[in-house]
């Protein structure tokens, strides 16, 4: 199973790679490269991109809004990021939204993602 480190790791190679930050506008540039690969990405190429991709935006997240990565072992097995908002314990799966636009395109964009989670912790 890959580790927190690792998953830092991946995110700062994206970051590196497409020479983005981890920002508003990094996210933006992310959900447009999984665009253009969902047309034609499968197999292990997809899941390596939803890998990693799912670390930069996790990273973008914890970085701009706080939080931190935490294993979620009580329903998806998966890593996730666990913020305390109201004395709540709420978690969010960067992970499986990088994965739900590959699937479903822009309907489940990257980009409002990041942008709803910082109305969700003003509120």
């Amino acid at each position: 199973m890959i580790t927190i480190n690792e998953i830092e790791k991946l995110a700062e190679a994206i970051k590196v790679k497409y020479n983005i930050e981890y920002d508003f506008e990094g996210i933006k540039h992310i959900e447009k490269i999984i665009e253009i690969e969902r047309l034609y990405s499968t197999g292990n190429h997809r899941n390596n991109s939803i890998l990693s991709f799912g670390a930069f935006l996790g990273q973008s997240i914890i970085l701009n809004y706080g939080g931190k990565w935490s294993f979620d072992d009580e329903w998806f097995k998966v890593y996730c990021i666990e913020f305390n908002i109201n004395n709540r314990q709420q978690k969010i799966f960067p992970f499986g939204k990088v994965a739900k636009q590959y699937q479903n395109g822009t309907e489940d964009s990257i980009t409002s993602f990041f942008y709803i989670i910082q109305i969700a912790i003003n509120d």
